[in-house]
């Protein structure tokens, strides 16, 4: 993580500036290939909910 920092790239969500459609968009590549979990399945709407509490 410090070499990611020391070169200057955003390391969070909100240092990315991820506004909805990034995230909607990071969402849908994360289930391209159905529901993501283990004990949950989840959808792109639930991935959706868990990027926009993590900004």
């Amino acid at each position: 993580m410090k070499y990611v920092r020391e070169a200057g790239l955003p390391t969070t969500l909100s240092e990315e500036n991820a506004d909805e459609g990034r995230l909607e968009e990071l969402a849908a590549k994360c289930t391209m290939d159905g529901p993501v979990g283990g004990l949950e399945k989840l959808g792109k709407e639930d991935v959706v909910r868990i990027l926009n509490l993590a900004r």
